[in-house]
Parts: C-alpha cells; sequence; structure tokens
C-alpha cells in the first residue's frame, strides 16, 4: 500500500493545477496496480497474490483521495 499512496501522491504533486490530467493519471495508475496484484494469480508473473494487498490498496487510496479532497481541493474552489 506505501508504493501505491506515494504514485498518488506524486502524480498529484507533478500536475498539481492541471485536474482533469490528475484524474487521468491517477485512474490509470490504479489500473496499474490492479493488474500486477492480480496477474500475481497466474504462474508467469512471480509474487504472492493476496486479497488483502488489494484491500489495503483501495483503503489507501480512498483514505488519501478523502485527505486530498478535505484539506487541498477544498481551497481551491
Amino acid at each position: 500500500m506505501l508504493w501505491f499512496v506515494s504514485g498518488i501522491l506524486f502524480l498529484r504533486f507533478i500536475w498539481f493545477y492541471k485536474i482533469n490530467i490528475q484524474k487521468t493519471y491517477i485512474s490509470c495508475f490504479y489500473g496499474i496496480g490492479v493488474l500486477f496484484e492480480t496477474s500475481q494469480l497466474s504462474k508467469n508473473v512471480p509474487g504472492t497474490f493476496d486479497w488483502l494487498d488489494l484491500l489495503f490498496m483501495g483503503i489507501g487510496a480512498f483514505v488519501e483521495g478523502s485527505l486530498y479532497n478535505i484539506f487541498i481541493r477544498r481551497r481551491f474552489v
């Protein structure tokens, strides 16, 4: 979850004032993270699949998005 949240924060930092571009790249990052985790179900990708990884990635993304809306986005509206 930590690499996932840090990636989201990095994308928010790069496109801080361009909200539409920020949303697009963060959505793609969500998809890539889920794809990497679920691809571990196959034998070709090293690693172990774990539902808790997906759960905590979702929780981390939700908490980060909530904090962003409360502290940052509200100031620019």
